[in-house]
């Protein structure tokens, strides 16, 4: 009898664990807390987790210096040159687990480049006014006091106003009709990915380094391709 008291003990033994991690702000604030819990019983065993408190969420706003060009195909003769330019706009940080944000952003881009005739060296100067959506996918990590945090995203652009400027004077609108009655000779929607890294210090004053290529032929012509790629350097701020 007092065998098999003991036996049952030893089969209806359970073993639970359990781990807490709570998150906090920069000042200090618990503001979720994450559990952990491992159960073994009777042979059997379970794992569950629990989350308390809103997820992260936070704003920022960001300014850019900006350079940027066409990558060409089928156009030996042409050539584009980066210029500068300056992008502004805002985002939001969704830090949905430890590590590991979501980045919406909206952008407006001021744009400059050269495009070269290369049999006859005339010169156009190039100007775009638009807007991007960039959707960031970023890891981050605490680093000295600030974190460091590095990502992807697929972007979605539109152009309000592009123009060639010829050394001549003369300016050819490229998303609508010119004065000859020329169609558009640029389309105006893009489509693309970028990537971004950066740095947050404790203050909340981010430095960041993004680059993006689109991957939409913005070239109308059947015998030219035309691929806008940008390279940036930013300020934000994240309230």
């Amino acid at each position: 009898m007092l065998l098999m008291i003991a036996t049952g003990n030893q089969i209806n033994a359970q073993e639970t664990e359990t781990h807490t991690e709570t998150r906090k702000t920069q000042d200090g604030r618990a503001v979720r807390v994450q559990t952990e819990t491992s159960t073994y019983a009777g042979g059997t065993f379970t794992y569950s987790m629990s989350n308390t408190g809103p997820t992260l969420v936070s704003y920022g706003v960001k300014i850019e210096a900006n350079t940027s060009n066409f990558l060409l195909k089928n156009a030996s003769n042409s050539e584009s040159t980066m210029k500068f330019g300056a992008s502004i706009g805002g985002f939001v940080k969704v830090e949905v687990a430890k590590g590991f944000l979501i980045q919406p952003e909206l952008i407006a881009h001021y744009k400059t480049s050269v495009m070269k005739d290369k049999s006859s060296s005339n010169l156009s100067n190039y100007e775009y006014f638009g807007v991007e959506i960039p959707l960031y996918y970023m890891g981050q990590f605490k680093l000295g006091k600030g974190k460091a945090y590095a990502g992807l995203a697929p972007y979605f652009g539109i152009g309000i106003s592009a123009k060639y400027k010829s050394d001549d004077g003369n300016i050819i609108n490229l998303f609508g009709k010119n004065d000859t009655g020329a169609n558009s000779q640029m389309k105006r929607f893009d489509f693309g990915f970028g990537a971004q890294a950066g740095y947050e210090f404790r203050c909340g004053i981010q430095i960041n380094a993004t680059y993006k290529v689109g991957v939409i032929d913005h070239a109308k012509a059947e015998n030219i391709s035309m691929f806008p790629q940008t390279v940036s350097l930013g300020l934000a701020y994240r309230f």
